[in-house]
């Protein structure tokens, strides 16, 4: 995966990965979520997902999440990164945009009162939105002929 090489050298090289909050920042789909699992997975790190975390509470982004929703969201992830901070969890990943300076400052003040350190892991997409959007539609295309293709004739 090519955003975890410098944690992966940070481990490597004898750096202390121990008692550190990585915050993912990024727009939608830009691969935090499959980031947040890599570290998970080589860190042995616990992963707190503002979407699974809208997702126990019914709500769901494609739909349109109200503010005071976002910041009860917000609120509740701090709870579950203090809880895994108490219980003496020596790597948490928080999985969201982190798009605001107070998002971070909040995790970033958590995590001065536990001792942990911080490690903001900045992702960005591969290419611009319209690319994106060009590649999508290409692919959806290909897709569509691809299955006709293969359907039988009637």
């Amino acid at each position: 995966m090519r955003n975890t090489p410098a944690v992966t050298r940070e481990k490597a090289e004898g750096g202390d990965t121990r008692d550190t909050l990585y915050l993912l920042c990024g727009l939608a789909f830009s691969g935090k979520s499959t980031l947040a699992a890599a570290l998970a997975e080589r860190l042995d790190a616990k992963v707190v997902s503002l979407d699974e975390i809208n997702a126990r509470r019914d709500l769901w982004g494609g739909d349109g999440v109200a503010d005071d929703e976002w910041a009860a969201t917000h609120r509740q992830a701090l709870r579950e990164v203090e809880d895994h901070m108490r219980r003496g969890t020596p790597c948490i990943v928080v999985d969201d945009t982190n798009c605001y300076r107070f998002l971070r400052d909040d995790h970033g003040e958590l995590a001065g009162e536990h001792g942990y350190r911080v490690r903001i892991l900045v992702l960005r997409p591969p290419l611009d939105p319209s690319s994106a959007c060009s590649a999508f539609r290409a692919l959806s295309r290909s897709a569509a002929a691809a299955s006709r293709l293969r359907s039988p004739a009637r």
